[in-house]
């Protein structure tokens, strides 16, 4: 099962809407109904150490929700007919996956351009899966197979498993005076502060930041997600006023800070529901711009929330060298 590191070979991951085994081989052309989570890659590292970053990546997850739309005809030619598949799930693992499989194995997409942004969930059609074929709404089983010409080996599965059942529902709404304690925690996580603060230390943070909060007035926006009465994610916006222009006198940018789910909850769209709802706060003031800084990992759930990278947008951090003036 295990292969040699320094012999490339290429892999699927594939989220299986029926079980399957170990071992199991097939023709490529008669793959099982599926939704690609991470489209074919090629690395040198070995099988064992593949299964073990996808089974990190899974640890937490549950069984995947799916919901399907319309079909469509992907791939090179157009000639692949598919049916398209709305999860934000499996948006969210298809980043976890690639992040996780990025550090250390060093894997390669065989088309760069089906990941992150142009990731888009579905299920390949065969004459054996009709387009007019009920097909299963949930996945409980993601598969890491090799590719070997014609033939594909399942050489992992995991089984998704945590928190089987119904998902506990998640409201996102804006944060109120009693949420700075939970926010202020939270603040914490996202920070990954070591060493970890103690009670008192939180307590004297909670109370700055409440402090700070009251002081905002309406140029704060902050939306917490909160699952079984517990608050699980928060994502902030500061809007700034700009020296105003002839024509435009009250001018608004807003800046998106500091947003983070707990790692229970992750990969089930919170993030992106967060970051909706501060854009339709922002609209609601007719803000013209919303700018945030990402990290690599986040691009892709501000992409898909209409953000554009800006070639022209620049910043200066205290400390850096200027340039030499004449």
């Amino acid at each position: 099962m295990t292969t040699g590191s320094g012999s490339p070979r290429r892999y699927v991951i594939a989220a299986m809407l029926n079980g399957m085994e170990v071992g199991t081989e097939f023709d490529r052309t008669q793959w099982p109904a599926h939704v690609t989570l991470v489209s074919n890659f090629t690395t040198e590292a070995s099988t064992a150490k593949l299964a073990a970053k996808m089974r990190r990546a899974l640890a937490p997850e549950r069984p995947l929700q799916l919901e399907f739309g319309d079909t469509a005809m992907f791939g090179r030619d157009r000639d692949i007919p598919v049916r398209l598949v709305r999860s934000e799930s499996a948006i969210g693992l298809h980043e976890e996956l690639i992040a996780e499989l990025s550090v250390d194995a060093h894997i390669v997409a065989d088309e760069p351009a089906y990941w992150h942004a142009g990731y888009r969930p579905h299920v390949t059609l065969t004459p054996a899966l009709g387009a007019g074929e009920a097909l299963p709404r949930v996945s409980r089983n993601v598969v890491l197979a090799r590719l070997d010409g014609g033939r594909a080996t399942i050489v992992a599965a995991v089984r998704l498993s945590a928190g089987d059942g119904p998902v506990v529902g998640i409201d996102v709404r804006r944060a109120d005076a009693g949420d700075a304690h939970d926010l202020a925690q939270l603040k914490i996580e996202w920070a990954q502060v070591d060493p970890s603060p103690n009670r008192q230390e939180v307590d004297e943070f909670a109370d700055a930041l409440s402090t700070w909060i009251a002081g905002q007035d309406d140029l704060l926006v902050v939306e917490v997600a909160v699952a079984d009465g517990q608050i699980v994610g928060m994502a902030w916006m500061v809007l700034f006023e700009r020296a105003p222009d002839f024509a435009d006198r009250q001018r608004l940018t807003a800046d998106i800070q500091s947003v983070y789910v707990t790692p229970a909850h992750r990969n089930r769209g919170i993030g992106r529901r967060l970051v909706d709802a501060l854009c339709d706060a922002a609209d609601a003031r007719s803000v013209p711009r919303i700018l945030v800084t990402a990290s690599a990992r986040s691009v892709p759930l501000y992409e898909r929330s209409g953000f554009e990278s800006s070639p022209l947008l620049l910043q200066r951090r205290a400390g850096q060298v200027g340039l030499e003036r004449d």
